[in-house]
């Protein structure tokens, strides 16, 4: 009988002790459980969501290397955003200057604020719209590979009212993740590499 009752408290002190960690997990922030960094996977599938995530970009301190390999797809990811006897060639050529570190985002001295432009897949396949007016020429002969349903976004950091600056594009929400694939025009440029390889 003592026994009993002892093991019915001890279970009720168990049951208690879950109830109080649940609810203190109620009030506990994602920043708070993973640390302060945010999560590229908390700005949202928007253009207000990119300009938060490239915001990151612009402060104080920023790890640029850092904020840049967290935008690094995945296999799958280059199968999602471009048709399938486009993706490998996708894969290959991104594969090695992202080994190497030689993709990095990043602002010039004095650059402090951000300009960004967008296209939808259907823009880009029909080269029309946005696409013509934001996006480098390249874009018109990618477009007919890129997969339906993506926004590609493009973006400048600038000085203050300034409208040239440091450059960007090929920015996209794939698969849950912000990802993103700088001048996929390259591609067909088997003379230059996409990017100088440290």
């Amino acid at each position: 009988m003592i026994a009993s009752f002892s093991l019915d408290i001890i279970g009720c002190r168990g049951r208690i002790r879950n109830l109080i960690l649940a609810s203190l997990l109620m009030f506990v922030s994602p920043s708070m459980i993973y640390g302060q960094e945010k999560s590229i996977e908390l700005y949202p599938n928007t253009a207000e969501g990119a300009k938060a995530l490239l915001q990151e970009f612009l402060k104080q301190g920023a790890d640029w290397a850092g904020l840049t390999k967290r935008l690094q797809p995945t296999e799958k990811d280059y199968e999602s955003v471009f048709k399938s006897e486009m993706s490998k060639k996708m894969l290959e050529m991104y594969s090695k200057p992202w080994k190497a570190g030689a993709i990095v985002i990043k602002p010039n001295p004095g650059q402090t604020e951000l300009l960004l432009g967008s296209a939808t897949s259907e823009e880009l396949q029909r080269w029309v719209g946005n696409a013509k007016e934001e996006f480098p020429g390249g874009y018109e002969k990618i477009g007919p590979f890129v997969a339906d349903g993506f926004t590609f976004y493009r973006f400048k950091f600038v000085k203050a009212n300034e409208r040239l600056g440091m450059a960007y594009d090929g920015l996209v929400y794939v698969n849950g993740h912000w990802r993103i694939f700088p001048k996929p025009y390259r591609v067909f440029d088997e003379s230059s590499t996409a990017f100088p390889v440290k």
